[in-house]
């Protein structure tokens, strides 16, 4: 259940909705989304993942496809077709959910 008014960082690590998140790649897919001002096609995901970790980590648009669908299912981005393409967009669950991923990283010594 995603409860907007309980911002702490323990109160989003008890709910459901975070436990939700099946992929590893769910947190760097949430970071570009919130990084850019307006949607990205999947392709443009993975480039920018491909600029953000050297190449290190390669995601194919497919790969980004199956991310953003689950991500889309829980309710952290949008989906829209423009042109035959889809269009991923970061929705404010899915900010506060990468606030988390944030802290989580951050609170760790």
């Amino acid at each position: 259940m995603f409860v907007p008014e309980e911002r702490s960082f323990e109160n989003y690590l008890t709910h459901e909705y975070l436990r939700s998140v099946e992929t590893k790649w769910s947190s760097a897919v949430l970071y570009v989304l919130a990084e850019v001002d307006g949607p990205m096609s999947s392709s443009e995901i993975g480039r920018e993942i491909d600029v953000i970790t050297d190449v290190r980590i390669h995601l194919s648009s497919g790969q980004v496809n199956g991310v953003c669908a689950q991500l889309k299912r829980d309710g952290f981005v949008e989906i829209e077709y423009t042109n035959r393409r889809k269009m991923y967009t970061i929705t404010e669950k899915g900010k506060v959910l990468l606030g988390c991923f944030k802290a989580f990283v951050n609170a760790i010594p």
